[in-house]
């Protein structure tokens, strides 16, 4: 498994079961021999990116608090939403931390979303190998122009009486003689 080729919106199959690449976190200097974490499909699950080895650690999402711990990293990151067009304006922004707790073999993350905090623990190790990577497909990149047109429309001056009358709406004509009226 080539974790290093991974985008936003590639394809992980995890126990057959495929879903989409929705967030990246690249790890600093964790105490642990961990690259990252990978978020996939609607926050189902986490994959750890390892430094080496053969095996990847999935966490699952619980209703378990995480309870006190130690905070390794925390930050931000993009969240791919399929629905939105991939542009950076365009996707979302997940709060994350990383911490140690006390009873815990594995660290547990947390996810902010709005006020909601999902919190990840182990859940299973499977073999690299078993994870498959899926490119997502991208539609060719047209270099045909696209014709686009802009105006600068100046607006009536309403203290014109010749203006007054051109609106073709009664309310409108109503409103205009009101303006008016009042910058007479």
């Amino acid at each position: 498994m080539v974790f290093e080729e991974l985008r936003l919106g590639d394809y992980l199959v995890v126990n057959n079961e495929p879903r989409t690449v929705r967030g990246i976190i690249t790890a600093g200097h964790l105490p642990f021999k961990i690259k990252g974490y990978i978020i996939l499909g609607e926050l189902d699950y986490i994959v750890e990116i390892p430094i080496e080895g053969q095996h990847c650690t999935i966490l699952s999402p619980s209703n378990i608090p995480p309870g006190n711990g130690e905070s390794v990293m925390e930050g931000a990151i993009t969240y791919f939403a399929p629905h939105l067009p991939a542009i950076g304006g365009a996707m979302g922004e997940l709060l994350f931390r990383v911490i140690v707790s006390k009873g815990y073999s594995e660290p547990i993350i947390l996810i902010y979303r709005n006020a909601e905090v999902i919190a990840y623990y182990k859940y299973d190790v499977l073999k690299s190998s078993m994870i498959k990577h899926e490119k997502l497909k991208k539609s060719k990149a047209s270099n045909e122009m696209t014709p686009r047109h802009a105006a600068i429309v100046n607006p009536p001056n309403l203290t014109d009486k010749e203006n007054v009358g051109r609106v073709n709406s009664n309310g409108a004509k109503r409103i205009l003689k009101k303006t008016k009226k009042f910058f007479s």
